[in-house]
């Protein structure tokens, strides 16, 4: 074997030009690369483009450029979505799944450990939560429980929050599950207490922070690359009841939460999808008020930009106007909303829209029974 040694390179900037590469044995040792908005021709194995157009990085290997990317192994969604609890105490212990990478109807996964509506929800990908809610018969719960997302079956205990609450919701970041608890055992009591726990052991909850003010009926949406978590709007009983301030959580670091921006109304019911593999987080109907007093349920889908403080924008529409506590899920690249309320009617549909762009909804699907007070996550189906 030969062995070249180099100590020192000068005049680095004209004196080395290796037009065609440098090889051993006739295969390139240093590759060849291009920064363009189509596909270099000719290239050699090894050979990198920086597709310019679309800020991607390929390199050519098998007679192809393959593209290259980096992915975090910690996620809190994947390709299977899960709906579960129900309005009254018929199927609210049911677990119902759902295909979010082609269009399906959903069908029966498991039982929850007991039956819940008005629950709140988080995944670390491997696992799906289910946290806090009540039984449909008035009593309100503190649990915690989870289920293998790859495998059919029942949900089994994790630990406890540090109060029954119910109208909640939760988020994690893949590791940390967080719940905001929403109302307490007593209806007339908002809290503004905000829960922690580890999602890869059995535990309790502790003590995480809080809101920037007390409400319940709120949604929210992650960014898992800086673990930022956004809290939309909520209810409470503050004139004027309705409310579209959002804050913020980092949940790698313990404390209260911030402002970061408005909705576009004031707003409750809300339904958080994202951000997936991006930034954008989408709220999804939900209850507006109408002033001087009440409120219309309302078909508008919202985006913001999770790490970028600021208000709302406008994505498109749902197929009906649609409010109540409803069931959102997402993807890398998709959000979803399943059951929920409006005009005396129980919905069924499943209603898919895009996460990078925002998009008008299309139907997906139905689950299992149309019904309003259901929870929504998503898993890895494998």
């Amino acid at each position: 074997m030969s062995t070249i040694k180099v100590d020192t390179v000068k005049n680095r900037s004209s004196a080395i030009n290796l037009p065609n590469n440098f090889k051993i044995g006739g295969l390139n040792i240093i590759q060849g690369y291009t920064s363009s908005g189509s596909e270099p021709g000719s290239p050699s194995t090894g050979d990198f483009w920086w597709d310019s157009s679309n800020e991607k990085l390929y390199r050519y290997i098998n007679g192809e450029f393959k593209e290259i990317s980096i992915t975090s192994s910690v996620a809190n969604y994947g390709d299977r979505g899960f709906v579960f609890g129900a309005s009254g105490t018929s199927n609210a212990n049911r677990i119902q799944y759902v295909s979010l990478t082609s269009a399906a109807n959903s069908a029966d996964f498991g039982d929850l450990t007991v039956g819940s509506n008005e629950s709140a929800a988080c995944s670390s990908g491997a696992k799906a939560f289910r946290m806090a809610g009540h039984d449909g018969s008035g009593t309100k719960q503190n649990v915690i429980e989870s289920w293998t997302t790859s495998t059919l079956g029942n949900a089994t205990d994790h630990g406890d929050l540090s109060a029954t609450c119910y109208y909640s919701h939760g988020n994690s970041d893949g590791t940390t599950g967080i719940c905001v608890l929403g109302r307490s055992g007593s209806d007339s009591t908002y809290l503004n207490t905000i829960d922690q726990f580890p999602m890869a052991s059995a535990g309790n909850s502790t003590d995480f922070g809080d809101l920037t003010y007390a409400r319940a009926y709120g949604g929210s949406v992650v960014n898992v690359a800086t673990a930022r978590m956004v809290n939309f709007g909520g209810y409470n009983a503050t004139d004027p009841y309705y409310h579209k301030d959002c804050d913020y959580i980092t949940i790698t670091t313990a404390g209260n939460a911030v402002d970061f921006g408005d909705l576009i109304k004031l707003n409750h019911y809300c339904v958080g999808a994202g951000s997936g593999s991006g930034d954008r987080g989408l709220q999804l109907g939900g209850m507006a008020r109408v002033l001087p007093s009440g409120g219309a349920y309302t078909d508008e889908i919202q985006y913001i930009d999770i790490s970028t403080l600021g208000n709302a924008t406008d994505a498109g529409n749902l197929l009906t106007a649609n409010g109540e506590h409803a069931a959102g899920m997402n993807t890398a690249t998709h959000g979803f909303k399943a059951g929920g309320y409006a005009s005396s009617t129980n919905y069924d549909t499943i209603q898919r829209t895009v996460l990078a762009t925002g998009a008008n909804a299309t139907d997906w699907g139905d689950i299992l029974t149309a019904s309003y007070d259901v929870t929504g996550t998503s898993g890895n189906p494998s």
